[in-house]
């Protein structure tokens, strides 16, 4: 059984206008899945740039709090450099202090023993 040609254009004419409505159908959906999809990506990458920030941000507190940190113990070190120089300017008179004592006390002792060292070291070197 043949269908004639007039019933067969019409046939194609309505599969063919049916696939047009139907492939509109489909690229719609595939623009509003496209859209949903693009929005769910535009978001992720929003909250890991976000997330991102948020880790650079701690980052940077921490590096100033270890600056901080350094500048602290920089500041104790000149503490202790200070006391240390206070330390040794009391000791460097102390000693200058004890030297004059003892060459008062025992400074002609002292000038003879000097003087008997010269006088052998002469005598050596002779």
């Amino acid at each position: 059984m043949e269908i004639p040609k007039a019933q067969m254009d019409e046939l194609k004419v309505t599969l063919k206008e049916e696939f047009a409505e139907q492939a509109k159908m489909i690229v719609a959906i595939l623009r509003v899945e496209n859209k949903e999809m693009e929005k769910r990506l535009t978001d992720k990458i929003d909250s890991l740039d976000r997330r991102m920030e948020m880790g650079f941000e701690q980052v940077d507190q921490r590096f100033e709090q270890v600056d901080q940190r350094f500048e602290q113990v920089d500041q104790r070190f000149e503490q202790v450099d200070k006391k240390f120089e206070l330390l040794e300017g009391k000791l460097t008179a102390k000693i200058e202090q004890s030297e004059t004592n003892i060459l008062e006390a025992h400074g002609d002792v002292l000038g003879d023993h000097e003087t008997r060292l010269v006088t052998l070291e002469q005598k050596v070197l002779v």
